[in-house]
Formats: C-alpha cells, sequence, structure tokens
C-alpha cells in the first residue's frame, strides 16, 4: 500500500524547516512523493533531511550515498534528530487500501522557513512557534482551573490535611474538622457528645454555676463536716457490718465492748497487752526461735535426767526408759580410754587365738598350713621363699650386658634396637648370609635358588640315537673319525638353558 506526499501550496511546491548539528536546513518539496506503508502498523511520514561540513550529498554530487533529503514511512515509533513528522498513517491488520480515517495530522510539526511550530505548551523556547493544538490545548486547560478570587469549586475538591492545632487561613478541609471535633468531644458518652445536650442537662441554666453555688451554700460538706450548734445522729449499724455506713458511738461501744470480750482488767487495753508481751512487735517470732533451741521433752532423757549424779558413776539401763547408777572404777575408766581392741588385749595382757575369720594362729616354732590364708591387714616381719606378688628379682641380673631386675622391660642392642651385639651360634630366624658368596661364579647369599651351568668334559661315550638326551647343563664330547682313540674334535652339547648364536 503506498501513500501520496502532496504540498498544500497551490503550486504543489511546500517548504519546510529541518534543524540538523545546530543548522537549520530548508527543504522545498518539487514534486509529489509516494510513500509505502505497512499495514498492522503505524506508519510515521518524517521529512529527514542531512548536512555534514566536508560531505558532499546528492544535491551536489548525484553520486553520494548521503541523500540531502528523503520523506519515508518508520514503523518504530521513534523520530530522528534530523527529522519531523509530517503524518501518521496507522493501518489495521488485513487492510488493503489506505482511507482517509488511517491518517493522523494530530502529531505534525509544521515548520516554516526559519520559524519552528510545537505542539507543547510548557516549551520555553524563542524559535518555537504554537500551533493552533496548542493554543487549544492550553484554553481546554485553562478552562478547569479556579480562579484565585472566589473561586466557585465544583465536584470533590481536596485540599492537604493541616495537622491539629493549625491556626491560619489555610483550607480546613473535612479530615481537619473531625478531628477537631473528636479532640473537643474527648471520649464524653453518646448522651452528652453535643452542646444541645449539655445544654439540656443543665436545665438550660445560662447562670447554671451560680445556681450551683448558692444551693451548696446550704449543704455541709461530706468530708469533716463541722456541726457547731447542733448534734447530727444516724442509724446505729449493727455489729459486724463493714462498709462506709457512719459508725455511731453506740457502735463503737459495742464493737469495743466485742473486742475487750471477759478480759482481766489488767489486760483490757492494748497498752497493757503490749507491755505483757514486752513491747515487742515480732513476739511470735521471738518465742518460735527460742523453743527452737529447746530439747523436745522425752521419756528417756526424763529417766536420765532423774538420777543423782556423782563422781565415778556409770549409768544404765535396767529396762525401758528406766536407768540405774553402778561404781566405774579406775580399770573400767582406763579400758574406756583405749582407741582399739589391740590396745584393749595389750592392757589386759591377751593374745588372739584360732584358725577362722579373723584370727592369726599364734606360731612360736614352724608350722605349715593346709590351705591358702587371707591377709587383709598385711604382715609385718621377714618372709623368705617365692611371692607371688613380687615386683623385682631381689638381685638383679644382666642379660647382654643389660641389668635387668624384673621391674621393667629391657632393651638390647644388636637385637630389638639399634647397635652392636656380639652373637655366636645359628640364627633361626636368618634368611639370608650377611656376606653373600660365588658358586661356580653365580653369587649366592641363601636369599633365593640359582642356577649353576656346568660344563663336563666326557670323553669317549656311546652316541645318542633316536630321541634320547644328554644330562643336563653343558657337556663336551670327543668325536672321533673311524675308530678310537684318534680324535677327530670336540662336540659340546647343551640342555636346560637357552642360548643365543
Amino acid at each position: 500500500m503506498r501513500v501520496r506526499i502532496t504540498s498544500e501550496n497551490s503550486e504543489g511546491k511546500g517548504a519546510a524547516s529541518v534543524d540538523v548539528n545546530n543548522v537549520q536546513i530548508s527543504v522545498q518539496q518539487i514534486e509529489d512523493v509516494t510513500v509505502s506503508v505497512k499495514a498492522g502498523a503505524t506508519n510515521i511520514i518524517v521529512l529527514e533531511a542531512n548536512f555534514e561540513h566536508g560531505v558532499k550529498t546528492t544535491q551536489v554530487e548525484s553520486a553520494s550515498s548521503v541523500s540531502a533529503a528523503r520523506i519515508y514511512a518508520r514503523t518504530d515509533n521513534t523520530i530522528g534528530q534530523n527529522q519531523i513528522e509530517l503524518c501518521r498513517v496507522i493501518v489495521p491488520n488485513g487492510a488493503t487500501a489506505v482511507t482517509k480515517e488511517m491518517i493522523v495530522l494530530k502529531y505534525r510539526v509544521n515548520r516554516a522557513v526559519g520559524v519552528e511550530f510545537s505542539n507543547e505548551i510548557s516549551s520555553t523556547e524563542e524559535r518555537k512557534a504554537a500551533t493552533p493544538l496548542a493554543v487549544k490545548t492550553l484554553h481546554d486547560l485553562v478552562d478547569t482551573k479556579a480562579p484565585l478570587d472566589s473561586p466557585h469549586l465544583s465536584g470533590t475538591p481536596t485540599a492537604p490535611t493541616a495537622s491539629q492545632g493549625t491556626n491560619s487561613t489555610q483550607i480546613a478541609n473535612t479530615a481537619f474538622v473531625k478531628a477537631a471535633i473528636t479532640a473537643l468531644i474527648n471520649g464524653a458518652p453518646g448522651t452528652l457528645d453535643t452542646l444541645k445536650e449539655i445544654a439540656a442537662a443543665i436545665n438550660n441554666d445560662p447562670n447554671f454555676s451560680t445556681t450551683i453555688n448558692n444551693a451548696l451554700a446550704l449543704k455541709a460538706p461530706l468530708a469533716s463536716p463541722r456541726r457547731s450548734q447542733v448534734t447530727p445522729t444516724a442509724p446505729t449499724a449493727s455489729q459486724g457490718t463493714n462498709s462506709t455506713q457512719i459508725a455511731t458511738t453506740a457502735y463503737v461501744r459495742a464493737a469495743i465492748s466485742a473486742l475487750v470480750g471477759s478480759s482481766p482488767e489488767a489486760l483490757d487495753t492494748l497498752n497493757e497487752l503490749a507491755a505483757a508481751l514486752g513491747n515487742d512487735p515480732n513476739f511470735a517470732t521471738t518465742m518460735t526461735n527460742a523453743l527452737a533451741g529447746k530439747q523436745p521433752l522425752d521419756a528417756t532423757l526424763t529417766a536420765l535426767a532423774s538420777l543423782a549424779t556423782g563422781a565415778n558413776k556409770l549409768p544404765y539401763f535396767t529396762g525401758k526408759d528406766t536407768v540405774a547408777q553402778t561404781d566405774l572404777t579406775s580399770v573400767g575408766r582406763d579400758i574406756l580410754a583405749k582407741t582399739s581392741i589391740l590396745a584393749v588385749i595389750q592392757y589386759l595382757g591377751l593374745r588372739e587365738l584360732g584358725t577362722s575369720g579373723e584370727k592369726i594362729p599364734l606360731l612360736s616354732t614352724a608350722n605349715t598350713w593346709s590351705a591358702r590364708q587371707t591377709f587383709n591387714g598385711g604382715i609385718t616381719g621377714a618372709l623368705t621363699g617365692n611371692a607371688d606378688t613380687a615386683t623385682k628379682l631381689k638381685t638383679a641380673r644382666t642379660i647382654g650386658g643389660v641389668v635387668f631386675d624384673g621391674s621393667a622391660n629391657i632393651n638390647l642392642p644388636g637385637v630389638n634396637t639399634t647397635g652392636n651385639q656380639n652373637t655366636t651360634g645359628n640364627a633361626a630366624t636368618a634368611t639370608k648370609l650377611a656376606t653373600a658368596r660365588n658358586i661356580n661364579g653365580v653369587k649366592f647369599d641363601g636369599s633365593g635358588d640359582i642356577n649353576i651351568n656346568t660344563l663336563v668334559s666326557r670323553g669317549r661315550v656311546t652316541a645318542l640315537s633316536g630321541s634320547t638326551q644328554g644330562a643336563a647343563g653343558i657337556q663336551m664330547y670327543e668325536a672321533y673319525n673311524n675308530s678310537y682313540p684318534t680324535t677327530y674334535g670336540n662336540v659340546l652339547h647343551m640342555k636346560g638353558a637357552s642360548a643365543c648364536w
């Protein structure tokens, strides 16, 4: 599909201005131009001008690859720096021809020579002129604005919400007013949150404060009322009442009588009771602590306490919680002073006898036990013979020149540690000779088998026949011509070895 671009000029030769590299290029159309457009795309028809110092365009040199000016369609929704938009052709998918409705002139930039027209209403450039579209856009925008003097607003105008406490000419929106009223009410009940309700509550009395003050002047204060001319009375509450009801003198006297009860006269006041307790505010704690240091009553202790104490007397029990005393002699005191059974035995001049338990037979001469004896307390004195628990030899011995007493392992140099050891005889664990020997020219140290090839002169032998083989090894035979003893030469025979020729 194609679009023909022509000039509005009656002669068909319009002109336009294009800025190229800060240079204004004037382009004049001398004939109509046909431009190809694509279906399913927005085709922006642009006028492009090219200029660069020192570069020849097709205007001065037809062979140049740089076109001085051209009109073509762009579909990438961009306009180059050296281009101006002439119109837009919006072709829907499936269209087969371009219609008038597809051509949009809204975005066209009209530029006369030396003047650029712009649709922008916010431009500050002096060399741009406003198009009628820009003027109309600005006019429509002004119509939507309210005058500064006594504006009449419609719809739902809004304004910033001032902070509470603001007192100025700033506009108060509904949020500000609502917050101010809420702060004024400050949680008042629903029945008293309007001025009308409050006025009704004070009986619509504009002098409510004076009226109330005059009425209060005729009343006695509830706190510490002072009645100098009369004796006020009140109902007497029943005993046990515990409330804010006034207590009459009768109620107080009855309460005191109930408190004193039948206490003796010497203890019927708090002062007398305090004196009886030693003026101790912690009397109960004092008594508890004092009793904690006492021995509880016990029948056995009571029986012991009933004894008449005396020197050298020993108490003893004759029955349950029944005690008596007996004399304690100096011998008895000495025995009680001993700290061990052995000391008691020695004091009494006794010796232990027996063969069982913890008793050890008294041995004045050699004796033999038929069974093993266990001594838990150890044995004191000299012992002879072998001891199962001995940890070392009585007399140390030397092994390979190293002292050994059995108390620790020893190391033998040249045996289990590095060193020299003078050892003679056969070693059962030897695996090779210390010094290798030659056997028929072959090294032998005993660590493995060896093969020895022998060369044996056999002299005169009977010739071998058939598959008969000679002895293993290398052998030399004499060969005779015709008959013995005239030798013809020697023959070498080899078996069991490989040979290289």
